[in-house]
């Protein structure tokens, strides 16, 4: 049976065809990037107020790549999330500096092998300058992710 060609019944492809959706070449649009920033912004706020039932905390600091990636998007190459109520750093080395502020809308991204910062752990130094330029007094974190002396060389 021959199918008849109509505006409502158009041909068939005899092929594979060219997407030209909302994505292309792997990059969200700004209007997706804004709606997961505010997921993943709405996700931070939970864990936030979620820790601060036992004690009130200003921030909190997440080291575990499942937990990161949870609440801002990355990936690969965080070390470490800290975050606010409005406000959010991830921490990475310079070769991920470009992919991560794709993958994590709404947060700020910071390098942590630059110059003037130490030997390892060099992500702790820079997560208290943050603490530091944030006015965090009390800090929140996993404690099956991050030891006392870690905590201790943050303070």
């Amino acid at each position: 049976m021959r199918r008849k060609r109509t505006k409502s019944n158009p041909p068939r492809s005899s092929g594979p065809t060219r997407s030209t959706g909302r994505r292309a070449a792997g990059r969200r649009s700004g209007a997706g990037r804004d709606s997961l920033s505010l997921r993943y912004a709405a996700r931070r706020r939970a864990v936030l107020r979620a820790a601060s039932r036992q004690t009130p905390i200003d921030a909190f600091l997440a080291t575990d790549g499942a937990d990161i990636r949870y609440l801002c998007g990355a990936t690969e190459g965080s070390e470490s999330l800290l975050f606010g109520d409005d406000w959010s750093v991830v921490m990475t080395r310079r070769m991920y500096k470009d992919d991560l502020p794709e993958q994590c809308p709404g947060s700020e991204v910071v390098l942590t092998d630059r110059e003037g910062l130490s030997k390892p752990p060099k992500d702790d130094q820079e997560i208290a300058a943050q603490l530091r330029k944030h006015r965090v007094r009390k800090l929140g974190f996993d404690e099956a992710a991050v030891s006392l002396s870690r905590y201790r060389r943050l303070s």
